[in-house]
């Protein structure tokens, strides 16, 4: 076995005082400070992690994140009166699509339990689901047509790049595969990548190459 098919491929990248735990993206660590996720995305000492990562959403576990002094804003208002102040841009979205032997399913129902709540609705005339959700959303489970059983379960938290094996592991699972991000290319994930290559006309051969990554990012959408 190879070290690129079972090893951790390239190093941590940037600098500042926040260390990168699994399952942690942009969104995520910037919600937890206070920040929209594009002013710690911008920061100007996070310059070589967008030149290296180029996703907000695609984090390695060690990536280092430089966090913005906090400002206070004032803003006057009357006393003894009611005021609402809104906070902008803080939801992030969920879209997805479902299919059924490469076919939409269009107009049906499902429940997605986000985080342990649900939220219900239908899919649109494409098969799509959009959805708004907090930042920090670690795991979804999508319920369709009234089964018990969830059809998709989804980790929300922040992608592992897809030169390791966990970011394979992780991309393999949200598209249906049933492959647990364990880091390892272990016997499940062997198994959902012969799997993945027979669904997509790939070659038929062991471990990964760039093919499989390049699809499994085209299909994923990261």
């Amino acid at each position: 076995m190879s070290g690129a098919e079972n090893g951790g491929g390239a190093a941590p990248v940037g600098s500042g005082r926040h260390i990168v735990r699994a399952g942690q993206d942009i969104g995520s660590i910037a919600h937890r400070n206070g920040f929209f996720w594009e002013t710690v995305w911008q920061h100007p000492d996070n310059a070589e992690l967008r030149r290296v990562r180029k996703n907000p959403n695609v984090l390695r576990p060690g990536d280092r994140i430089a966090i913005p002094e906090r400002r206070v804003e004032y803003r006057s208002a009357a006393t003894e009166q009611k005021h609402r102040f809104r906070v902008k841009g803080v939801p992030a979205k969920i879209r997805l699509q479902v299919l059924e032997a490469d076919t939409p399913r269009a107009d049906t129902e499902y429940v997605f339990n986000l985080d342990g709540v649900d939220r219900e609705g239908r899919t649109d005339g494409e098969g799509w689901i959009e959805l708004s959700i907090p930042p920090d959303a670690q795991r979804g489970l999508i319920y369709l047509d009234g089964d018990p059983d969830p059809t998709y379960e989804l980790d929300l938290g922040g992608l592992d790049p897809i030169d390791d094996p966990r970011g394979v592991q992780q991309r393999l699972k949200n598209l249906g595969y049933e492959c647990e991000p364990t880091g390892r290319i272990d016997d499940e994930t062997r198994d959902a990548l012969k799997a993945f290559r027979r669904d997509n006309d790939l070659e038929d051969k062991p471990g990964l190459d760039d093919a499989v990554r390049l699809k499994l990012e085209d299909l994923h959408g990261s």
